[in-house]
């Protein structure tokens, strides 16, 4: 995946940038065999950290933004890919608002990718998806919630002299953390076009090569209320009401919200679109590249537990003769 990484930057439009890879314990020589091909495209652009032992996720992101040097800041994970003309927009949109503007960073949309790793390592496309577009990056609603992806992300270096680096004590969740803390002192831009790509996928018979949102669930729910009681606690202490408050007030307006979709989605009969996307998730359980409490939760979600299992007979005897109608339809048009 890392190949995929490395020529998603070499093919940005934009190209006054550094490439900082760390090498967070693993093999420096599986590394310099997907670098080395591909040096005379970086034109002395590329610089490779090698820890000895690993640091841990939020640790590396920290090594790369100490050797860097750069006015901006953009984390690529190295699953994650852009569109060319990522770096370009983001930057132009944050010259033109100026460095000493509230906006200190900009985000794009996203396309969610599912994919899965074959037998013989070649990675398969599944399917892609909207990643929840937002129109906003609101301090509440990122307390919440963290409202898009790292990939996503640009933003100016000196923001970390005001609320610090990447914090390992939350380890997968260091984005939603340092997002939250961004937005306590600065705003986040958002740019309404797709150019990031976040790419998911399920450990299956096939592949362990699982992001850790889909292979450490339980973990992630654990950082989460770390997090929240991290934050909450540092309130109490004060004796105030801060971010602590708001992260946990937020999370609560969420469940609600969520708990409340599916009563709204109940009273249509059938949205094709919501179904097709539930079915998905439905299909990915029943293939074994997603826990089944994943797979309902997202269900749930999109269409309703009862309602989807209510006409989950009926979808699949009419999905093919409607498949057939759109084809015939296509056709006439």
């Amino acid at each position: 995946m890392l190949k995929r990484a490395v020529e998603s930057l070499l093919k940005q439009s934009f190209e006054d940038w550094l490439h900082v890879i760390v090498n967070d314990g693993g093999d420096p020589a599986v590394l310099n065999s997907v670098v080395l091909p591909c040096l005379d495209a970086y034109r002395g652009r590329v610089k490779i950290i090698n820890n000895p032992v690993s640091l841990g996720m939020q640790n590396a992101s920290n090594c790369a933004i100490k050797e860097a040097r750069s006015e901006y800041i953009a984390i690529h994970d190295d699953d994650d890919s852009w569109a060319p003309s990522f770096l370009s927009e983001c930057i132009q949109y944050l010259d033109s608002t100026g460095p000493s503007s509230v906006i200190q960073g900009v985000a794009t949309q996203s396309v969610w990718i599912f994919e899965e790793i074959d037998t013989h390592g070649n990675i398969v496309e599944l399917r892609r998806e909207d990643y929840f577009p937002f129109r906003e990056v609101g301090l509440f609603n990122m307390a919440g919630k963290n409202i898009f992806p790292p990939i996503a992300f640009v933003y100016r270096r000196n923001v970390h002299d005001s609320i610090g680096l990447f914090d390992q004590e939350f380890n997968y969740l260091g984005d939603w953390d340092f997002n939250i803390r961004f937005l306590s002192k600065f705003d986040i831009g958002v740019i309404d076009r797709q150019l990031a790509f976040y790419h998911w996928r399920q450990k299956g018979a096939s592949s362990n090569y699982a992001n850790t949102v889909t292979d450490e669930v339980e973990e992630h729910l654990k950082l989460a209320n770390k997090l929240r009681n991290h934050y909450l606690r540092l309130d109490l202490e004060k004796n105030r009401i801060g971010l602590g408050f708001v992260i946990n007030m937020s999370e609560k307006f969420f469940q609600l919200m969520d708990r409340e979709q599916p009563l709204i989605k109940r009273k249509k009969v059938l949205d094709w679109d919501a179904y097709d996307s539930a079915y998905n998730f439905w299909k990915e359980y029943k293939k074994k590249r997603m826990v089944r409490d994943e797979a309902l939760n997202k269900i749930d979600e999109r269409y309703g537990l009862r309602l989807f299992f209510t006409l989950y007979p009926f979808y699949k005897i009419a999905k093919p003769f409607r498949n057939l109608l759109r084809s015939f339809k296509k056709r006439i048009a």
